[in-house]
Parts: C-alpha cells; sequence; structure tokens
C-alpha cells in the first residue's frame, strides 16, 4: 500500500479529527481486503469507526461525502457502501502489472517449450536422414565421386603393392631410392591410402614424386661425416700416449 503524505493532507485536510481518523481505517481494511470497497450496514460502520452511536458513523459517512474524499452508495436495505478512487486505480495499475508480467512469463515459457520442442524435432529428422543418408545417398555420392575421379585422371583409386611402387621408382623421372619408395609404401598403408584431410589419394604415382622431393630435401640436409673428419676428432679426444707403456 503506497503511502503519499501530499496527497493524504490534500485530500483530508478538509475533514474534521473524526472524520479523518475514520477514513483511514476504512483505507487500511480495504487494502486488506484487496477491495476499494466496504458494504455495511450503519450499526457496523458504527463498530468499524470507533463510533460511540450510530448517529456519529452517519455523520462520519456524510462528511466524507460532502467532502468528496470518496464516495457514498446508499441502498434501500439501509446499507452504505464506501469506495476509494485511490485504491480503486492502485489495485487496477497492480492488475495490469501482474498480467503483464504473467504474460511475460506463459510468452517465455513457451518460447522455452517451443525452442526444446523444434530442437528435438530437428534431431528426430537429422537422425532419419542420417540413416537415409546411410542407406541410400552415402553409396550413390561414392559412386558418383569414384566416376567423376576415373574421367578426370583417367584411373581409379588404385592401391599399389610395394614392387609396384619400387618398379615406378626406379623409372621415374625425378630421383627416388629404393628406400624412399618402400618408406612411402610403408606410410600410406598405415595411413589407409588417404590425404591428410582423408580423401583418398587419386594419383599415388604423383604422391610418391611429392614424397622424393620432401625426403631428397631431408637427406641433403641431414649433416655429413667423412671418415678423415671421424679419424681427426678420434685422434683429438683419445690422443696417443706420449710415453709408450712396456709390453708385459
Amino acid at each position: 500500500m503506497q503511502f503519499y503524505p501530499a496527497d493524504w493532507l490534500a485530500d483530508c485536510d478538509v475533514l474534521s479529527v473524526g472524520a479523518r481518523g475514520a477514513w483511514q481505517t476504512f483505507l487500511c481494511k480495504a487494502w486488506l481486503a484487496r477491495n476499494a470497497s466496504i458494504t455495511l450496514k450503519i450499526p457496523q460502520w458504527c463498530r468499524v469507526f470507533g463510533a460511540t452511536n450510530a448517529e456519529q458513523a452517519e455523520r462520519v459517512i456524510a462528511e466524507i461525502e460532502e467532502c468528496e474524499v470518496g464516495d457514498v452508495v446508499r441502498q434501500d436495505d439501509g446499507r452504505v457502501t464506501l469506495i476509494s478512487r485511490r485504491i480503486e486505480r492502485d489495485l487496477a495499475a497492480m492488475g495490469a502489472t501482474q498480467k503483464k508480467r504473467s504474460d511475460a512469463a506463459r510468452m517465455a515459457a513457451e518460447s522455452r517449450w517451443n525452442a526444446e520442442r523444434m530442437r528435438t524435432a530437428c534431431d528426430s529428422h537429422t537422425e532419419g536422414n542420417a540413416d537415409a543418408m546411410r542407406n541410400d545417398a552415402i553409396p550413390e555420392a561414392r559412386n558418383q565421386k569414384l566416376e567423376v575421379s576415373i574421367t578426370q585422371s583417367g584411373r581409379a583409386h588404385e592401391i599399389p603393392t610395394v614392387e609396384q611402387v619400387k618398379s615406378y621408382a626406379a623409372s621415374a623421372p625425378v630421383p627416388i631410392s629404393e628406400a624412399c619408395a618402400v618408406a612411402f609404401h610403408d606410410t600410406q598403408q598405415a595411413a589407409g591410402w588417404i590425404t591428410k584431410h582423408g580423401h583418398s589419394i587419386a594419383d599415388w604415382r604423383a604422391a610418391l614424386r611429392r614424397y622424393a622431393s620432401l625426403w631428397n630435401e631431408n637427406e641433403k640436409a641431414k649433416p655429413t661425416t667423412k671418415p678423415e673428419h671421424r679419424q681427426t676428432k678420434a685422434a683429438t679426444e683419445y690422443p696417443e700416449p706420449k710415453t709408450k707403456l712396456p709390453r708385459l
């Protein structure tokens, strides 16, 4: 319950002390009941206001109505309804705020539910497509890739034997040693004859030539150790003794 001193003084400054206290009691009871209006008979209002008799309660209600502090509705059966316009506005604003928050919460829940439902549907759809691709699409795609490879290179993805690799190395346009050819065959055999990107090797002869060029560069980069150098190094590290020891 919001209480604004300036508004209270502006509205209730015209009331007498007794009517001001009675109106404050009514506001508290109305707010606790979450209702801007209360309908009672005069004897009941007398007890609510703490009045000594019904005549005093009637004067308080008449003063509230005359000063237009609140709305008063009199019924034929003797009941009197007091209405607070401020509480009526506050309750309406509170209801609008609660409805806005409730709508926002419901929309957020529906959004999460739709996202979860869409994610589940996508997972199911993906699994179904994956099964279909494994059954139909992937073999067909592999056959198409094989046909393209045959058209471009003139040969299928063949896996050579070590003898074929050594035979080609002996007549290759670049120098390829037998050790390089064997190493190439062992390396590709262990890798399954696929590239580092997971594709099959379309031309193993071209791959061998590229492998041989790297092999030759590594061989050139190795330090050479000549026999004279080894003898000089041994003589430096292990010199002959100046005095020869006598034989036993």
